[in-house]
């Protein structure tokens, strides 16, 4: 795990609870005198929420702190990004993890109005929430086939795969030969915090999964 902390007490703990989910924390960054970013969670009575993010020690995830990490990279197999570290950030991690030939995977939220045509073109997946697909593409409804049509630029910009998550109506995953939509089971939602993280960890497994069976049965 790359990312930076401050020196705060909430610092320390962030990190605790990820040894205690067995995460490797070795290379997080500890930046004395920053605060820990983090974000505050409204939630409705509906279980959906609104997001405020105060970045603090995030923003100190910059190019030079990845440059010194590139061995990080260089010993995955499947490189995951969001967009709560700066942007440039963003860029150059995958720039490198595609140059190595990774899987890449970006969450792009929160969403930017806008994405380099090398970040599309370095995406293995691109994972979007519905909202977030829309400041990416100007997309004006929430039509699966819109939405599948709309994917078309990005694609063309070189991204392999999209899945926008569209919450209770279930993933619309789009390449260049076809797209499906995958249905969830109906649930009571309680709160969606963390859903498209999850999403997103969940995704990153099974591809690794998905890849051990496939070296499994070649070799």
């Amino acid at each position: 795990f790359l990312n930076a902390v401050g020196d705060d007490p909430l610092g320390g703990e962030l990190v605790r609870n990820l040894q205690q989910a067995n995460v490797d924390t070795r290379a997080i960054r500890t930046v004395d005198g920053v605060s820990t970013g983090m974000a505050v969670v409204c939630v409705d009575e509906k279980g959906n929420n609104s997001i405020i993010v105060i970045p603090g020690a995030n923003n100190l995830c910059d190019v030079d702190y990845l440059r010194r990490n590139r061995a990080r990279f260089e010993e995955s197999d499947i490189v995951l990004l969001q967009m709560e570290i700066p942007f440039e950030s963003v860029c150059y991690a995958v720039e490198l993890a595609s140059g190595l030939h990774k899987t890449v995977i970006l969450n792009p939220a929160p969403a930017p109005d806008s994405l380099p045509d090398e970040v599309y073109a370095g995406l293995d997946y691109l994972t979007p929430n519905e909202s977030e697909f829309k400041r990416l593409t100007g997309c004006p409804t929430d039509e699966v086939e819109e939405l599948a049509v709309h994917c078309k630029p990005l694609l063309e910009k070189g991204t392999r795969n999209i899945i926008i998550t569209l919450g209770s109506r279930g993933a619309l995953h789009v390449n260049r030969e076809w797209h499906t939509l995958y249905r969830p089971p109906e649930v009571q939602a309680v709160d969606t915090t963390a859903a498209g993280d999850t999403f997103n960890a969940a995704l990153a497994r099974e591809l690794a999964e998905y890849d051990i069976v496939i070296a499994t049965e070649v070799g």
